[in-house]
């Protein structure tokens, strides 16, 4: 019995600690699985990943039953060495791809890949393989191969054997980051009267750098091979040597040639390496050229001519040099170029011959460079032209092109002057600019094309005239967000600016600080699909502001409290999450909804959840009823209402009778509930106001106002003021101490410093507090500030703004006695009762203060 056991425990230790495999279809992982030989693959598997294993040897029994197996990757194994012997993969005749890469040390028997005359594709990077692999036959049953990569080996020589000669398949092979010196005429031999779709040399650095090496010797490498795409990317070479090269090349049909990151061109201060000239490309005038890529360079200047030998070139990538001027006549000789890249260089102006000669250009790509100026008629010869793209450049005015897209964002736009009346520009980006008129549209919207429209990120926040939007405009997207249009509506300007948008199809408006919408605002987009109101401030939407066709709408991450379902009937997809829903009876009919509704609700259930009451905070929506009772409450307001009835009835038999002795009562019971008011009318709330500041103000919040306003430190004071150091809940939640501080007190007074406005607690805090604001209408929000803070620097914090825009603050004193007036002042508004507001963003009028506090209005946002 003992030999047995052994001998079973021999055969189950290897696989002792490995872990399961996971397939999914016909795919099966085991990578990283603690394998150290391959497991048995299951029926209708066709690929298996045994990547990251410890398997250390391959022979012919490695694969039983793995006949359907299509690909296969045994990389990177961590024993750093993997032998595979001879037939390893004879069990594997439907194998169409083998990976065995990342192996460093692999050996290979000669008879490895026999069987595998369906392989099309073998990866054997980083596998420590010279010359040998090339040269010794290891291949010659591969009749089916197309693709074989040897990237990253110690090869030195591209040489293969007369084996090569059979593999009539092979078009794309890699020879990248070896250490190839040469490959001259003659090394090429078997593979000749071939077409390969792509041939790697590229990051071979030194390749054609030899001290003893002699292009008169060498030849032309490809002769009688024709070639798609040449890849030299990374070789070393400068312009003298490339001429050579392409010299030795003459004939060679090359259709596409990759030479990014050369050293070639006298880069920027720099006059030691020549810009390629006339005489560069010259050796392949005959090789029928169509594709260029020379980025990632150091070109500074492009010399007269300096293509023209490439008469066949239909696109020309310069991305990425040091290209800080086109000199006349660059681009002469290049009629049929479609396509020129020159993104990312040093380009500050363009004159009107700068791209003479490109008659059929259809795709030019100017972006990122220092462009300034551009001269008149610069683009005029440019016919056929469909995109300019003129993003992240210095433009302060449009160029005068007509392409079918043009781009011109991240620029320095103030106007769109320039724009081509009845251009047929579909497609048009001003985004990021400076743009701050809204009337900017009157001239856009004289393109009768324009399709797409981008302004988001601008600065947009008044409108001087009503925009001319003729009626026949073909406009299907508007992307506006990213602006101050509160301002503009807010000011009664441009509420109509989407009336003859009848085809639009998609309206973005997000970020705009909105806090309402005008009504009627919507009216005219009566094809509107799409509409974008999420991280704004609104707190309602009415019910018929929206256009009835809607599909999506989103209004996430605003100040919606108590949606009313009836504004968005009509939307299939609805993303409301992030908002502050107040879960009370309020919301019932929004809960309603959600359960008969059929619109698809966005986002995870905790992203729709109640801010408030501090209950329930946090508390997902989900889809069900808040059990407020409609029967109990149709019946109260019934009950109301019969009782309100019979009260007038009777006040009006009375009133005749008993005037005065019911002037005297009423008289009475004013004095009577003033009384209760003030002995304790608002016992609701624990504190009269929650003090809301930095704590790195503690200090001085303590001597100027705690000692003069708060009972505990000042015996003649009445007020209880809330302190987070003395009165928040120890390990609870710190929003929720905020919350409770805030809806607990009467007032919350802010005082405001720059330690505040950095302070994330405390916008939080500010944020709440003014959700109660915008919940209960009432002033309950107190606003000191503290220190020298300008206007404009409190409205740089989207928090403040929606405050500051239509309610006054206050600003502490310098001087003694104004302190002093302060303090009164503050202690008389914590007192007070919150009085409902009037109006919403129109004018408001205040008492004069006391002297020594200044009220601020503050009436617009700018930047």
């Amino acid at each position: 019995m003992l030999p047995l056991a052994l001998c079973l425990l021999a055969a189950v230790a290897p696989r002792l600690g490995a872990a399961p495999c996971f397939r999914q279809g016909s795919a099966m992982s085991c990578v990283n699985r603690r394998l150290t030989r391959p497991p048995a693959v299951p029926r209708g598997v066709t690929s298996l990943d045994l990547a990251f294993n410890r398997i250390g040897r391959l022979e012919q029994g490695s694969f039983p039953g793995a006949g359907g197996l299509r690909g296969l990757r045994v990389a990177l194994q961590k024993t750093g060495r993997l032998v595979v012997g001879p037939k390893a993969f004879w069990n594997l005749p439907n194998l169409t791809y083998l990976d065995l890469g990342g192996n460093r040390e692999l050996a290979l028997d000669r008879d490895a890949f026999s069987g595998l005359g369906r392989l099309q594709e073998l990866q054997l990077d980083l596998n420590g393989l010279n010359d040998s692999i090339l040269q010794e036959g290891y291949f010659r049953d591969l009749l089916s191969l197309h693709t074989l990569g040897l990237r990253s080996n110690e090869l030195r020589h591209v040489r293969p054997d007369p084996s090569f000669s059979r593999l009539r398949a092979l078009q794309n092979v890699d020879f990248s980051f070896n250490r190839i010196g040469q490959v001259c005429e003659g090394d090429l031999s078997p593979v000749q009267h071939r077409l390969f779709r792509s041939f790697d040399l590229s990051k071979n650095r030194q390749l054609y750098r030899g001290a003893a090496f002699s292009w008169s010797r060498c030849g032309n490498p490809f002769r009688h091979i024709m070639l798609y795409t040449l890849d030299l990317s990374e070789i070393g070479l400068g312009v003298p040597q490339l001429q050579h090269l392409f010299q030795a090349l003459a004939g060679t049909l090359v259709l596409e040639l990759r030479m990014r990151s050369l050293s070639i061109g006298a880069s920027f201060g720099y006059s030691n390496l020549p810009d390629p000239d006339n005489r560069t490309f010259s050796g392949l005038a005959d090789s029928s050229v169509m594709k260029l890529d020379l980025s990632h360079g150091f070109i500074f200047a492009l010399r007269p001519g300096v293509f023209a030998p490439l008469a066949a070139l239909k696109s020309l990538t310069l991305a990425a040099n040091r290209i800080n001027g086109v000199e006349r006549g660059a681009f002469s000789g290049l009629e049929g170029l479609l396509t020129l890249n020159l993104s990312r260089n040093l380009l500050g102006e363009l004159y009107s011959w700068s791209f003479h000669g490109l008659r059929n250009l259809s795709h030019l790509d100017l972006h990122h460079n220092h462009i300034g100026v551009i001269q008149a008629g610069c683009f005029d010869h440019l016919a056929d032209l469909v995109t300019l793209n003129l993003r992240e450049n210095t433009l302060s005015s449009v160029p005068g092109a007509e392409p079918r897209y043009l781009l011109l964002g991240w620029n320095r736009l103030r106007s769109a002057y320039g724009l081509q009346a009845g251009a047929a520009t579909t497609f048009l980006d001003l985004s990021d600019n400076v743009l701050d008129d809204l009337g900017v549209l009157s001239p856009i919207m004289r393109l009768p094309a324009l399709t797409h429209l981008l302004l988001r990120d601008n600065r947009v926040s008044r409108c001087s005239a009503e925009p001319s939007v003729p009626r026949a405009n073909r406009l299907l997207h508007l992307d506006v967000s990213g602006n101050f249009l509160q301002l503009v509506w807010a000011a009664g300007r441009c509420r109509d600016v989407f009336g003859h948008l009848g085809r639009l199809t998609e309206l973005l408006l997000h970020r705009n600080y909105l806090t309402e919408l005008p009504p009627g605002l919507f009216r005219g987009l009566s094809s509107l699909k799409r509409l974008n109101l999420s991280l704004n401030s609104l707190t309602r939407l009415p019910r018929d502001l929206l256009p009835p066709g809607l599909e999506i709408l989103d209004v996430s991450r605003n100040r919606l409290v108590s949606p009313d379902p009836r504004a968005f009937r009509f939307v299939l997809r609805l993303d409301l999450t992030h908002n502050q829903f107040i879960c009370d009876c309020t919301l019932a009919p929004f809960l309603r909804w959600l359960n008969r509704s059929r619109a698809q609700l966005v986002g995870a259930p905790g992203d729709l959840a109640c801010a408030f009451p501090e209950g329930l905070s946090g508390t997902p929506l989900g889809r069900r009823d808040l059990g407020c009772g409609v029967e109990h409450v149709q019946f109260a307001l019934f009950a109301c209402t019969a009782a309100l009835l019979l009260g007038f009835l009777a006040s009006a038999l009375l009133g005749g009778r008993c005037r005065s002795s019911l002037r005297l009562a009423c008289g009475a019971l004013r004095r009577a509930a003033g009384a209760a008011g003030g002995a304790g009318g608002d016992g609701a709330f624990r504190f009269d106001a929650y003090l809301c500041f930095s704590g790195r103000d503690l200090e001085w919040v303590t001597e100027a106002l705690l000692r003069q306003l708060d009972a505990q430190f000042n015996e003649r004071s009445a007020l209880r003021l809330c302190l987070e150091e003395r009165d928040f809940t120890p390990g609870q939640d710190h929003i929720a101490n905020i919350r409770d501080a805030i809806w607990s007190s009467r007032k919350t007074l802010c005082v405001v410093t720059r330690r505040f406005l950095h302070d994330g607690w405390c916008l939080e805090a500010f944020n709440v507090a003014q959700s109660r604001l915008f919940h209960e209408m009432k002033d309950v929000v107190v606003l000191l500030v503290v220190g020298a803070l300008r206007d404009y620097q409190l409205r740089r914090y989207q928090p403040m703004r929606a405050y500051l825009q239509a309610r006054p603050y206050l600003r502490w004193p310098a001087d003694a006695d104004g302190q002093r007036c302060l303090l009164q002042t503050l202690a008389d508004k914590i007192r007070q009762r919150p009085e409902p507001r009037r109006g919403g963003l129109g004018l408001l009028r205040w008492r004069k203060p006391d002297a020594g506090i200044r009220l601020q209005r503050v009436a617009t946002i700018t930047n």
